[in-house]
């Protein structure tokens, strides 16, 4: 799903939650907008989007992540074709973020590239705290 089909999407989730009130109060365009080009996946990305403070991700946070969720995108050059994946619909395209390529294994192949995303973030997070130890 591309930005603006998500911003689009976020659009209308914003005018339900509005109902009778004025959609910015929900959230601001410049917040909708941020979410829609950022795509985060987690409660800590949400939460460092410029206008998703502590009453808004109280409020809103979970449901926007699961609304975000629902249209993950996956391309993966690397990985098993996704029209071949019973996971994700083929029209879908994952994105691997860049800095998690390195922490592709090999044998990570024979799954799945949800999966093998899952993976690199495990691998990726472990060397993270491995530095954090070390001093660097």
């Amino acid at each position: 799903m591309l930005a603006q089909d998500r911003l689009k999407k976020l659009k209308e989730w914003r005018l339900k939650k509005a109902g009778v009130g004025k959609p910015f109060q929900v959230l601001s365009n410049k917040t909708i907008e941020e979410i829609a080009e950022g795509n985060p996946q987690t409660i800590e990305a949400l939460a460092a989007i410029p206008g998703m403070g502590p009453v808004k991700m109280e409020q809103y946070g979970e449901e926007l992540l699961s609304l975000l969720r629902s249209n993950i995108e996956v391309d993966m050059d690397f990985g098993a074709p996704v029209a071949n994946n019973t996971h994700v619909k083929d029209t879908h395209t994952i994105r691997m973020p860049a800095e998690l390529k390195p922490y592709v294994a090999d044998s990570d192949r024979f799954f799945s590239p949800l999966r093998q995303i899952v993976f690199a973030q495990e691998r990726y997070r472990i060397a993270q705290m491995g530095a954090v130890e070390r001093g660097k």
